[in-house]
């Protein structure tokens, strides 16, 4: 799941190919560095494929007005179109590998003086 991102749940069956054409980057980090998120590992493998709590959530929609047609059509959105949402966060992989590198990173900032504007 880490090396492979959305692509190897769509291998997996959990997905069509086109599902990764909406996803930032194809659904995967290419250059990403499985052997540097052990702590995450350990947090997140048994939530991998879950919905979550708290502001997680799987919605169905339905669309009945579009008020950008461009924008609707890059999504491939259309009036009459039912679509699902679903924001499962990023659960305690996701969030351990952002808090790893989000004090990495207050660590650079120190050292050259950089400040944050607020």
């Amino acid at each position: 799941m880490l090396r492979g991102g959305a692509r190897y749940a769509v291998e997996q069956g959990h997905g069509v190919p086109r599902d990764l054409e909406r996803c930032e980057d194809g659904g995967a980090v290419g250059d990403a560095d499985v052997t540097r998120v052990e702590r995450a590992l350990e947090r997140g493998a048994s939530q991998v494929g879950s919905l979550g709590s708290a502001n997680h959530f799987l919605e169905i929609q339905a669309v009945d007005t579009v008020y950008d047609e461009t924008c609707a059509r890059a999504f491939g959105l259309r009036v009459g179109l039912v679509c699902v949402m679903i924001h499962c966060g990023s659960r305690g992989l996701g969030h351990q590998i952002c808090s790893d590198h989000v004090r990495a990173m207050d660590a650079v900032m120190r050292r050259y003086g950089i400040r944050t504007c607020c």
